[in-house]
């Protein structure tokens, strides 16, 4: 099930999968960027890698090879403050 939802409710992420394949992407986003982060997250739903980094990079490369222009957007929003902290956080925390 995909759903798009309030900026708040998923805050800092720009999208989520969870383990029973539920894809949640903020509707605040431009559209080339949720069309990017459909790709992205449906990849997940299948991906059965356990390194993190690892696969964002394989979630990362579907999207690109679907929608780069939506990628080269959500990267640059990427950068923001509030995104490299979440980043931050998350190559520390290691998930």
């Amino acid at each position: 099930m995909i759903t798009y939802v309030k900026k708040e409710e998923i805050y800092p992420s720009f999208g989520l999968c969870y383990k029973d394949g539920t894809i949640k992407i903020r509707e605040d986003l431009p559209q080339i960027v949720k069309d990017f982060l459909l790709v992205h997250e449906t990849y997940h739903s299948t991906d059965k890698a356990t390194n993190w980094i690892w696969r964002e990079i394989k979630a990362n490369g579907a999207g690109l090879w679907k929608h780069p222009i939506g990628f080269t957007a959500t990267l640059l929003m990427s950068l923001s403050p509030y995104r490299l902290k979440y980043y931050f956080q998350r190559f520390r925390d290691k998930q």
